[in-house]
Order: structure tokens, then sequence, then C-alpha cells
């Protein structure tokens, strides 16, 4: 398969977040299905979104969906080099490349972005290889501490899980992993413990955008 540029997907994505989201109403076989979440209407006026995540999120993909959006859209981020959620919520946990990535004036610490409540949106991305985001790294756990550290904050904040993509070069097949990924991973082990809580917690669905983007 050739590589999807990051232009192209980057793209794609901020103009995903701009149009609607998902809901998390995808289970996987023999599971209770979720509570039902309701309807979210697009936003009207510009936002002030939080982005927590890594490298598939960087610094074009905020500035993007920031010129979308219009002047009035305000955004920060804390990033790192492949981090999962545990290392971001965990002081104890290094997060790869935190220099490099946050050197920038819309850097700001994600415990106190999150604890401020001034975030109409927090965007939430886990790393990926998905599968030993949720083994080694407790992903669904700590999505789960997030999600309620958020809403205890503000209790009209958009949360949403940010669905990425894996390499390209996946053994069992690129679009076979999107397709199977959705269910198995994203919407049931990660988002599954927040949204059986009770979170409002929506996804915005980049894997399936790049993988109908690539099938066309």
């Amino acid at each position: 398969m050739t590589p999807i540029s990051r232009r192209t997907a980057i793209y794609s994505l901020a103009a995903l977040v701009l149009g609607g989201v998902t809901l998390l109403r995808t289970r996987s076989r023999g599971e209770a299905p979720l509570p039902p979440l309701p309807d979210l209407a697009p936003p009207v006026g510009a936002l002030s979104v939080y982005h927590l995540g890594h490298s598939l999120v960087g610094h074009d993909m905020p500035a993007m969906l920031a010129q979308l959006a219009g002047e009035d859209h305000e955004f920060a981020s804390q990033l790192g080099w492949g981090a999962t959620l545990k290392q971001h919520w965990d002081p104890d946990e290094p997060v790869a490349g935190f220099a490099e990535m946050n050197g920038h004036a819309q850097f700001r610490p994600a415990r106190e972005a999150v604890a401020a409540g001034t975030y109409d949106a927090i965007v939430f991305t886990e790393m990926v290889e998905i599968a030993d985001a949720l083994k080694y790294h407790d992903g669904a756990a700590h999505l789960k501490l997030w999600s309620q550290a958020a809403l205890d904050a503000r209790d009209d904040v958009r949360l949403y899980l940010y669905e990425t993509w894996h390499r390209t070069d996946d053994p069992a097949g690129w679009l076979t992993r999107i397709d199977g990924d959705l269910a198995r991973y994203w919407l049931g082990a990660l988002a599954r413990p927040a949204r059986e809580a009770g979170l409002p917690l929506y996804l915005v669905p980049g894997g399936q955008v790049i993988g109908t983007f690539v099938r066309r």
C-alpha cells in the first residue's frame, strides 16, 4: 500500500472534527450495548480545544483545525513521541520527546489544563499499537480517568476520543485492521469503561475516514 501523506490525513481529520463525530455505540460481539449518548450538535461559533496525545496529533492538526474554525478558535496541547494516556497522567512516567513536542506557545500542562475547566472540548489520543496500549499501559483505565477529571472540572465539556491508525505495512493488512479494530479496540476495550460509567465520550473516527479515503 502506498503510504498516506501526513498532510492529506491531517486535512481530512480537521474537516471531520468540524463536521461532526460518531457516537460510541458499536459493541464487540457478545457484549451488552453501551448506554446511549445524545446526538451532539455541531458547535456554534469558535471553541477552545485542548489536545492530549502524540505525534499523530502533532503541531499541524490543531493548527489546521484552528485555520478552518476561524480566528476566534483557541487551542492548547500536551504531546509526546508515541505517548500513552498513562504517561500523560502519571508524573512518574517519562514522556519521550516531551521537550521537543511541547516547546511552543500553545503548550499547557495537561493536568493543569483539564482541571481548569476552561476548554469547551478535549481530544484524547492513545498510542498505537492500540493493543499494546491496552495490554501494557492501562489505556482504558486512563482514558476513563482523564474523561472523569475533565467532566469534574466542567460538566458541559465535549469529550472526544481520536481514533488514529497503525502502520501501513501491518502484516494483518492495513484496511483489515482499520475495519476490525474499531469495534474490538476503539469502541470496545478502550472506550467501554468510560462509557459504562456514563461519561459522554464521543469518537473522532480518524482511522475510518482514512480507510474510506484509501478505498475511494
